[in-house]
């Protein structure tokens, strides 16, 4: 069964300002900043508009009192285009409530990011951030116009 997750911070993500909440109350949080099921316990929400040069995040589960958030504050977590096992952020025991938050910075190679919470937790949970740049494509101009020259 899917679960409501949410991206949780003080910062303006995807044109919406977001709220930091007090325990699992989730009403407030802009519907904008709720995660899509990726598949099972995946989940995963897209960042296209964000702060020029670093945001911090936490995030919440509704069916858990808790926040997901780093051991320590400001704890940079590091996007990459191909994102191993290793560098996926386990939350481990310390890492529930609402006092400290992860920090996503020096993104600029990339056009958007993926933020993703794995919460599985028989092996887990798991946070990571994958940096994406969109796909170029070739726009061909047919015509039977004279341009520069050539006749399409």
């Amino acid at each position: 069964m899917a679960k409501e997750v949410y991206l949780l911070t003080s910062e303006t993500i995807n044109g919406i300002s977001g709220i930091y909440p007090n325990g699992n109350n989730y009403s407030g949080v802009p519907a904008m900043h709720k995660f899509s099921n990726v598949s099972g316990t995946e989940y995963k929400l897209t960042v296209t508009n964000m702060p020029s040069t670093s945001f911090c995040f936490r995030i919440g589960i509704a069916s858990n009192q808790n926040q997901m958030q780093p051991f320590q504050d400001q704890l940079q977590i590091y996007e990459s285009d191909n994102v191993s096992q290793d560098q996926k952020y386990k939350v481990q025991d310390g890492c529930w409530g609402s006092k400290n938050a992860w920090k996503v910075a020096n993104y600029s190679n990339y056009d958007y990011l993926e933020i993703h919470a794995d919460i599985n937790y028989s092996n887990g949970p798991y946070v990571w951030v994958v940096g994406k740049k969109y796909e170029q494509q070739e726009i061909y101009l047919l015509t039977s116009q004279n341009i520069n020259g050539t006749v399409g």
